[in-house]
This record gives C-alpha cells, sequence and structure tokens, in this order.
C-alpha cells in the first residue's frame, strides 16, 4: 500500500462520525433486561387500562368507596 492510499484510508476513517458509530453499536446490543418489577407493573397498568378499572381505582383512593 502506498503513503498515498494509507492517508485516504485514514482521512476517511476520520470522517465517519463516532457518535453514528456508537448508535449502530448500541442497536446491535439487542434488547435490553426487563426486571420481575417491572414487567409486573407494566402488565397492571395494561390491565387497569383494558378493564377501565382506573376510574374506579381513582374513586375509592379519592373517596373511600366505588
Amino acid at each position: 500500500m502506498s503513503k498515498d492510499e494509507s492517508r485516504a484510508l485514514d482521512s476517511a476513517a476520520n470522517s465517519i462520525p463516532t457518535a453514528g458509530l456508537d448508535h449502530v453499536l448500541e442497536a446491535l446490543k439487542g434488547p435490553k433486561a426487563v426486571s420481575t418489577i417491572a414487567k409486573s407493573s407494566a402488565d397492571w397498568d395494561n390491565f387497569k387500562e383494558e378493564t377501565g378499572l382506573d376510574s374506579d381505582l381513582a374513586n375509592v383512593g379519592k373517596d373511600g368507596y366505588v
């Protein structure tokens, strides 16, 4: 490899934005682990939303009865 080719490769490597590479590497790491507590909380929130239980629970918390 000649000096000119080496310089061309060095300049090309330096022109690649690091933030872009970091973003790609983060995406390749795969899914993050979810704790049992976070999963249970999400499941409970989904259940309340699906059944309409949110308003009943809000009334009980505010008034003490349904």
